[in-house]
Order: C-alpha cells, then sequence, then structure tokens
C-alpha cells in the first residue's frame, strides 16, 4: 500500500474518532441538562459564590473551587467535590495548592451544561433543589453573626441577589438587602483600586433562622455550629417586655449612639436578641420621647 493511501486511510479514521468523540459529548451534554437535581443546583450555588469557570484557548473546559486551607473549612471542598462527582457521573479532583484547597473538574459537557443554566429556572423547581441552590451559595458567600444572631449573604451581583431573595421568600424566609455603594479601596503600597458596590441579604429574627437551619443549612461545620449555637440562644429569650426592662432601655438609652448599634451592645446583657431591643427601642423610649 501506498504512504499516500496510509495517509487517507489514518485522516479518515481520525475523522470518525472525532466524530464519534462529538457525539458522546453531544449526548452527555443533553443527558446533563436535564439532570437538574440537589446536587446540581448546590454547586452551581457555590461556583456563583466562590467558584470559577473558563475556557482555555488550547480547548477543554476547566471548573475551579478555591476554598482556604483552613482546616475548618475543608468540610466545605469535600461536600462540593461529593456533590459535583455524583451529578456529573465523573471524578473531580482535590488537591492543596498555595493555601488553598482545590476542586477542579475537566469536562467541557458538564461545564456547558454550568454555564449555560438561567439560575431564574429554580423558582420552578422543587423547594428543595431551590434550598440547594441557596445552600451552595451561601457556603461559599454566607456569614453568621454569633452575636447579633444574624446570617449575611453577599455579593456584587444585583441580579444574582434578588434570586437568591426571591427563593428565600418563596420558601419562608423574610430577609432583607442593604447596599455598600462602590468606593476606592487604598492599599498600603499607595495602590488604588475602584471597588463595586456590594449586596447584603440580612436574615434575623428566631423564626427565619430556625426555617433556614431545618430547610437549608451550612456544609460548612465551623457555620452550622454557630447557627445552632444562636437558636439555642434564642430559645431562653423572654418574648415579652415588662416594666422593669422598659425602664432599663430608657437608662441605657443615648442619643448619641445609633439604635442598631446601642441594641447590639445591650442586647447580651438583657439576654434577648439585638433585632428585639432595637425595636423596643422604638416603639417604648424612642417615640414616647419624641
Amino acid at each position: 500500500m501506498l504512504q499516500s493511501e496510509k495517509k487517507k486511510i489514518l485522516m479518515k479514521n481520525l475523522a470518525l474518532a472525532k466524530n464519534k468523540l462529538k457525539k458522546m459529548k453531544n449526548e452527555q451534554f443533553l443527558f446533563l441538562s436535564k439532570k437538574i437535581d440537589e446536587d446540581f443546583a448546590y454547586c452551581l450555588g457555590t461556583i456563583k459564590g466562590d467558584g470559577n469557570i473558563y475556557f482555555p484557548k488550547s480547548g477543554g473546559a476547566h471548573m475551579r473551587l478555591a476554598v482556604k486551607d483552613n482546616v475548618k473549612d475543608k468540610d466545605f471542598a469535600e461536600a462540593f467535590k461529593e456533590r459535583l462527582d455524583r451529578w456529573s457521573g465523573l471524578k473531580s479532583r482535590l488537591f492543596p495548592d498555595n493555601g488553598f484547597w482545590k476542586v477542579d473538574l475537566q469536562s467541557v459537557s458538564a461545564i456547558r451544561v454550568f454555564n449555560n443554566y438561567d439560575i431564574s429556572n429554580f423558582k420552578n423547581t422543587s423547594e428543595k433543589i431551590k434550598c440547594s441552590f441557596i445552600k451552595g451559595f451561601s457556603d461559599a458567600e454566607g456569614t453568621i453573626d454569633r452575636t447579633a444572631r444574624r446570617i449575611r449573604i453577599y455579593n456584587s451581583d444585583k441580579n444574582l441577589i434578588d434570586t437568591i431573595m426571591e427563593l428565600l421568600e418563596e420558601v419562608g424566609i423574610e430577609n432583607r438587602v442593604f447596599k455598600r455603594e462602590s468606593e476606592i479601596h487604598k492599599f498600603p503600597d499607595g495602590r488604588e483600586q475602584m471597588v463595586k458596590p456590594v449586596y447584603a441579604i440580612y436574615i434575623s429574627r428566631s423564626r427565619n433562622l430556625k426555617i433556614f437551619n431545618e430547610k437549608i443549612g451550612f456544609s460548612i461545620g465551623r457555620k452550622q455550629n454557630v447557627l445552632r449555637d444562636s437558636l439555642d440562644s434564642l430559645r431562653i429569650f423572654p418574648q415579652k417586655w415588662n416594666q422593669k426592662d422598659i425602664e432599663l432601655l430608657k437608662l441605657k438609652f443615648s442619643r448619641d449612639i445609633p439604635a442598631y448599634e446601642l441594641s447590639r451592645k445591650i442586647a447580651p446583657g438583657m439576654n434577648r436578641e439585638p433585632d428585639a431591643v432595637r425595636r423596643a427601642l422604638y416603639r417604648f423610649v424612642i417615640k414616647s420621647s419624641k
């Protein structure tokens, strides 16, 4: 057989192999795009918060989550990897790198599904899927304040924040949003950088924290422990205000200190929620003094 004929056969077989691989990837993409379950929702929520998707010029696709190398937070990376592998049917890689735990997946089909999914579609899914998406995003972007007994979830993407707020409302959790305006951040070496506006969702009050704990929760152990401690402390708080407590509020009150700041300061000593103290200040002290 001539060399040119061998080359033609080789090129033909190579083309057939490429077409077969392309067909397999399309079939995998179609299969995964219909598999919108709790694992997918959690992983997408995490990626929207702390993750990164990129398509190298050389081809292929990468999806990566980086978590600070903190023994207490390795559980976050492990939870993400477990769910990602279960959903995709593939094996991602968990490894330490420059002070971070990283989870890396290389799959064009799987990453296309994450990259193309419209998160507004979660509004039409089950409550469990909605909660899984919120859980992933909260693991990545959420904090819980032990003193104020309040969950805060941050992001600079207003559309994303609006979607999270709507989903929280749909599962029965009241929430508010606050905006921190853009500002110039000055570095120690004299450099300056404009920081985008950041939006923060606040979840407070015992009822909302209880629902969050029961339906969503945190995969990160340290955050979940603070949430449970906060709920345990809320159970012992009295609900009504007697005259003795009101008189104590009047003694503590100062017009030189904002009500929200004062309430955080005196709440522990009164064995009450900061939000409850703030509302009582307005109801029993500020209004009556006007």
